[in-house]
């Protein structure tokens, strides 16, 4: 795996797993995703009831949320499926790293 591949796609994937959890997004269609899996946000978009449910749980957490795209990513990656699984937990590990570093 080359290290710019693993670098922009663990990019892409920190971004879009925050995007997804915690951002209000255009027009809040964040917020409205977010909304028709059963969690409950406040005036300022932040969510303040989780329902316990597999979808709201992947988008109540940054980390859960890189998994699931980083394995989406993983899939275009060319190899046997045991490298794809460990592409995707490799990209998903720098992910959430680097949301550690953020401060989230």
């Amino acid at each position: 795996m080359e290290l710019t591949f693993l670098f922009l796609f663990s990019l892409a994937t920190w971004r879009l797993s925050s995007l997804l959890v915690r951002e209000r997004g255009p027009w809040d269609v964040f917020v409205r995703l977010r909304a028709k899996v059963g969690i409950s946000h406040d005036e300022l978009g932040k969510p303040v009831e989780i329902p316990d449910n597999v979808l709201a749980g992947i988008l109540s957490c940054t980390w859960c949320a890189s998994v699931w795209i980083a394995l989406f990513w993983a899939v275009f990656y060319p190899g046997n499926v045991i490298e794809k699984i460990a592409v995707a937990f490799a990209i998903s590990a720098v992910a959430i790293g680097f949301d550690r570093l953020m401060g989230n």
